[in-house]
């Protein structure tokens, strides 16, 4: 932009340059016109003389009069002419200096002000960029942050998924031992079930053997009891013969030993009297049962 503007700001002043030339060459053809002029009017003199004293000019005194008199007008026009040349080229060449001063002015501001703009834009670059730096770096924090979140999540679900298998391990720990007690409870059980079975049987067999040896014993009793009994018939039987012994020997001795028919059941009798043959008392092979006078037996 710098340039461009001095490029404008010289192409301006060259202009002016060659404008104030021309009206500098301008200005020579009008003081060469001028002196013309001059010389003109000289011959103007030589020709109003002429006109006064008209009758003594010659033609080409007229002749020169004339051509002085046209080439002083010629001159005049083009003087007035390369005057208003030279003042409308003075004057384009201050209004273009003056626009180009303005414009330079005014391209300088621009360039200014595009300066600053480009210094605000750097700056705000330099500020995006440290912006962006920052954001990268915040976004490179965040990202470590997000990786280490992960990482620590990771680590937690880990932990929790250990703590979860180490639960399921003493779940399992648990139940096994649960299952073992209860196995063992139940064996306990069987055990005591089958042990009081067993204690129970045996009570059983106990009491049979009880009963067995109380039956035993009553057997024994029994036996002991017949035994008695027998005992104490043989004994009831030898004292019952003793008896008899005594009395029939008492009968015998009282010789009141006697025979009872079967139609006299009366009358004193001999008890466990022996038929005795005789008077040798050899015992006869049959006994007679004795009666008492009611009818019972007396053996």
């Amino acid at each position: 932009m710098e340039s461009s503007s001095t490029f404008s700001l010289w192409e301006s002043t060259s202009s002016c340059r060659d404008s104030a030339l021309s009206s500098a060459i301008s200005l020579s053809s009008v003081a060469i016109s001028m002196a013309s002029a001059v010389s003109d009017i000289s011959s103007i003199s030589a020709c109003c003389s002429c006109i006064f004293a008209f009758h003594s000019c010659s033609c080409s005194s007229w002749i020169l009069c004339f051509s002085s008199s046209f080439s002083l007008a010629l001159s005049s026009v083009r003087f007035i002419f390369s005057v208003s040349s030279f003042s409308s080229r003075s004057f384009t060449c201050a209004r273009s200096a003056s626009s180009s001063c303005t414009q330079a002015e005014e391209e300088e501001e621009e360039e200014e002000e595009e300066e600053e703009e480009e210094e605000e834009e750097e700056e705000t670059e330099r500020r995006k960029d440290a912006m962006s730096e920052k954001g990268r770096r915040t976004k490179e924090k965040e990202k470590k942050e997000e990786i280490k979140e992960e990482k620590k999540k990771e680590i937690k679900e880990k932990k929790e998924e250990k703590k979860k298998e180490i639960k399921e391990k003493k779940k399992e720990i648990k139940e096994k031992k649960k299952k073992e007690e209860k196995k063992k409870d139940e064996e306990e059980k069987e055990e005591k079930k089958k042990k009081k079975k067993e204690e129970e049987e045996d009570i059983r067999r106990r009491k049979q053997k009880k009963k067995e040896e109380k039956d035993e014993e009553k057997e024994e009793k029994k036996k002991k009891n017949k035994k008695k009994e027998e005992e104490e018939d043989i004994r009831r039987r030898k004292r019952r013969r003793r008896r008899r012994r005594r009395r029939r020997t008492s009968c015998l001795e009282d010789n009141r030993f006697f025979f009872p028919s079967d139609s006299n059941t009366n009358g004193q009798l001999c008890p466990n009297a022996w038929i005795f043959r005789g008077a040798t008392g050899k015992q006869t092979s049959h006994r007679i049962r004795l009666l008492r006078p009611d009818g019972s037996s007396l053996l």
